[in-house]
């Protein structure tokens, strides 16, 4: 194989092998990188089962790391086949395992520490993402000379919804790390992991393991039957909390386990840190029952928190308190609350509860979010942040979003009824203030709600009036609230493949069985419009604009309807009536943020600059650590060529979200603008570091691009289109680095025909986003097809043509109009300089050197020195 070229990969030498495959070192020779090359074993894999067995583990290593993303998982770029050989293209990682680490050298506390939550982290995306790695140990895991863990080979991973492919009869795994129950081939989720990983933490910090025996056998009879070995035993003067962390990851009952790899990353992190000791549970918890229905009887085979959550209600009942919220000696909360609901757990990996848990996650902080007694009192982190960031744990929402409130919950079913349990988190101590458990009945869903509302009211220690709570009874029909609630649930996971389509379904169920459910009627317009995206077919956008007018005729005084609907006739260039719409939403909601931003935008988008800032403003100062806010000023200020503004509105958010690729990515698009390539890249790297995506390396790529640094530029835009192959501007700005390189011309040709193809496609849905226009318009007089550029530049209202000024230039110079070239830089040049992304563009060299583009750009230089 050395020296063999596999597609375009040139084999340079043998890295190692095990039971899942061969690895190669080997250069991409397209991108100029060095790769790692998986193949599985090549002895006898075409004729007999066990091989069958091992090309099907091949492929689930491939479908369980393409769904993966992280920082600290192993990067796969390709899986492909070629001359009947399968092969998996993944980052070549500088480094040693730390099986090879530990061998050599066992870490300090802190670096092991740190290295943990490294792993936590990395296994935290893969739960999110329905993935359990079933193999994590010290082997599996490598770490780069600047300490970067990264999580390798995913061969025997459970991928949700994928089939389950094992040895008949036998346990996959390796041993000394197995969990007890997959020990016992015992139904597994992500707490498998959790308690490999505090082996591995074991393994770090004492250079032994908890459960060491001379056989296999005997170390899984351990495994199962044993405590397992005091870490102290062996270590001595380990900073309080570690051992009682590592025995809590090593229950051998996966409920007695931490709830996820996050949660477990957020204590590790407080005991590296010096952060103060958690808390016993407090003596405060409460058991809600809905009213009328009888407490199940508890089981005896439940452990002690439950029964004593029971016991402890019992004894605050018989006291006799004539408060309903009474709890004694109360942790008194930040004077300044910023809260973060996170996405309830599902205990036992009951999936069907899902749908349910996400949907109260979303429900709750709607609920919160329109509640006027805690309008500008309380700022809530809204939903749709805490699911696209996947924020998980309290620390995370305090680092990503400055939340020093966090509630977690947990949804657990008990045969017919299922318990769902909340806790209050001062994230900044972290440590519980308070907690709750309402007995959830399956067949009164809406009760359950209106209780984990008041329970969660009563943690932030406010309550709601008794018009409140009417105004937010939209239906009384069970059945209908019960399809409504796993509508929302499905919706909130819209990235997982077939989510919208179930969103869709349970909306419509819930409108047919109540006809005059209004939220119901928004969600489904919600969930149209979604799928109107997804698909890029308008039969959807129309479906979704009927749902969505239908909810604000059912109900005029639901603000969130009248929201959704704005969104709606903004995305459709209907921007009267999105404002209109907005308007009203604000009338009866004056605390919404959300549609505060949706206006300033569409009144930029119209040339009333004035109410746009004062828009923007006016969400600032009502919310002064709401990052989001500051955010959206800068952009403003951004459009508006006013940079040194939008750098301290960025800076701000910055430093209220530090750990926000977000921020990071504008703040490098803003230095791109000002010519400051360099600055600009180290922005671009720090997002990267926090979370790759297709738009940090396309912007990566567009600096390297005007500083001049082509090939740099394709490398990096390469990246972009390999993440999200359906992100056009990618591609249109791959087609336009690769024009730039010599022998790159039919690359050129096919990354910009595949940018015209994607961006035709969004316009079906939104038809008036001149924006995709002018960036057509670019792209086909790039493809030599000058008649189309123009076509698309007239189809830009030319009162709109100046908000795309730079492409509309370029375009038309590409199709040999000089003339409408120079006219359409002179006139952007009366109103302020030219940005450096078009100063350094070699395609527009020609116009700008044209003399009377000379004369204003020289005039403009004299009047801004003045």
């Amino acid at each position: 194989m050395i020296g063999r070229t596999i597609s375009h990969y040139r084999i340079v030498s043998r890295i190692g092998q095990g039971g899942m495959g061969i690895v190669y070192l080997a250069e991409d020779t397209r991108l100029n990188r060095k790769v790692a090359l998986k193949f599985p074993p090549a002895d006898n894999l075409e004729d007999d089962v066990a091989g069958e067995n091992r090309k099907e583990r091949f492929m689930q290593e491939a479908r369980a790391a393409a769904r993966l993303h992280h920082p600290n998982i192993c990067p796969i770029h390709e899986v492909n086949e070629v001359d009947g050989r399968l092969f998996l293209a993944m980052a070549y990682l500088e480094g040693q395992t730390l099986s090879q680490l530990i061998k050599t050298r066992i870490p300090d506390t802190n670096k092991a520490l740190d290295l943990a939550i490294q792993i936590a982290n990395g296994l935290e995306e893969a739960r999110r993402q329905g993935v359990v790695h079933r193999d994590i140990k010290c082997s599996n895991i490598i770490v780069s000379p600047q300490g970067h863990a990264y999580i390798l080979d995913f061969g025997l991973a459970l991928v949700s919804g994928a089939p389950r492919h094992t040895a008949s009869g036998g346990i996959v795994g390796t041993p000394v790390y197995m969990s007890p129950e997959q020990a016992q081939s015992a139904t597994l989720d992500h707490r498998t992991d959790i308690w490999s990983l505090g082996i591995v933490l074991f393994e770090m910090l004492s250079g032994r393991r908890p459960f060491e025996r001379e056989q296999d056998l005997q170390v899984l009879y351990s495994i199962v039957n044993d405590p397992p070995t005091k870490i102290s035993s062996f270590c001595r003067g380990l900073p309080d909390g570690v051992e009682e962390a590592i025995e809590k990851a090593l229950a051998k009952h996966p409920h007695e386990r931490w709830n996820s790899a996050g949660e477990f990353a957020d204590e590790l992190r407080r005991i590296r840190d010096g952060g103060p000791s958690k808390p016993a549970a407090p003596a405060f918890t409460k058991t809600i029952g809905v009213a009328g229905i009888a407490a199940p009887a508890v089981d005896s085979k439940r452990k002690f928190p439950v029964a004593a959550a029971v016991a402890i209600a019992a004894a605050l009942a018989a006291g006799g308190g004539a408060a309903l919220w009474r709890y004694g000696s109360t942790p008194e909360l930040p004077k300044e609350k910023h809260l973060a609901v996170l996405p309830f757990e599902v205990i036992g990996g009951d999936e069907a509860m899902r749908a349910i848990a996400d949907g109260l996650t979303e429900t709750l902080t709607s609920r919160l979010s329109e509640a006027e007694e805690l309008a500008w009192k309380v700022l809530i982190v809204p939903a749709i942040e805490i699911r696209s960031r996947k924020i998980v744990s309290a620390g995370q929402a305090l680092q990503i979003y400055g939340a020093n409130l966090a509630v977690t919950g947990s949804l657990q079913r008990n045969r017919d009824r299922a318990e769902l349990h909340l806790n209050l988190i001062d994230a900044t101590a972290m440590r519980q203030t308070g907690s709750r458990t309402v007995e959830f009945d399956m067949a009164n869903p809406l009760g359950v709600r209106d209780k984990a509302l008041n329970g969660l009211l009563s943690l932030l220690q406010v309550q709601f009036t008794k018009a409140t709570q009417q105004k937010n009874a939209e239906t009384m029909n069970p059945a209908a609230y019960s399809d409504y609630l796993k509508g929302r649930g499905y919706l909130a996971r819209h990235d997982v493949e077939g989510n919208i389509d179930r969103a869709i379904e349970r909306f419509a169920a819930a409108t047919q069985a109540d006809s005059e459910f209004s939220l119901a009627y928004s969600g489904l317009g919600e969930s149209y419009w979604r799928k109107a995206l997804f698909t890029s077919d308008k039969r959807w956008a129309e479906k979704a604009l009927v749902a969505a007018e239908a909810a604000v005729r059912l109900d005029p005084q639901l603000a969130i309807a009248h929201s959704k609907l704005g969104d709606i006739y903004a995305q459709n260039g209907r921007t009267n009536d999105a404002i209109e719409e907005l308007r009203k939403a604000l009338r009866l909601d004056a605390g919404s943020t959300d549609a505060h931003r949706a206006l300033a935008g569409l009144y930029a988008n119209l040339g009333r600059f004035g109410d746009a800032e004062k828009s923007y403003l006016e969400v600032t100062q009502r919310r002064p650590s709401d990052w989001y806010g500051f955010l959206g000023l800068g952009v403003f200020y951004w459009d508006q060529n006013r940079y040194g503004e939008a750098e301290s509105a960025f800076e701000k958010a910055r430093s209220l979200t530090p750990d926000n690729e977000i921020v990071y990515r504008n703040l490098a698009g803003l230095y791109v603008n000002e010519g400051r390539y360099a600055d600009a890249r180290r922005e671009v790297e720090k997002a990267l570091k926090l979370k790759p995506s297709a738009r940090a390396y396309s912007l990566l790529g567009v600096a390297a691009y005007f500083d001049g640094r082509y090939e740099e530029s394709a490398t990096a835009l390469e990246a972009a289109v390999d993440l999200d192959s359906t992100y056009y501007v990618g591609w249109g700005n791959l087609g336009s680095a690769y024009r730039r390189i010599p022998g790159a011309k039919e690359k050129a040709k096919a990354a910009l025909t595949r940018a015209v193809e994607l961006a035709q496609k969004s316009l079906e849905v939104t038809p008036d986003k001149y924006s995709i226009r002018a960036n057509l318009a670019e792209y086909q007089a790039k493809l030599g097809e000058p008649a189309k550029a123009l076509e698309e530049i007239a189809r830009i209202p030319e009162a709109k043509r100046g908000d795309y000024w730079a492409r509309v230039a370029l375009a038309y110079e590409l199709a040999g109009k000089r003339a409408d070239a120079v006219r359409t830089i002179s006139t952007a040049l009366q109103k302020s300089a030219l940005p450096s992304e078009v100063k350094d563009d070699p395609e527009l060299a020609g116009v700008l050197g044209d003399p009377a583009v000379k004369g204003l750009i020289a005039a403009r230089a004299a009047k801004n020195n003045r």
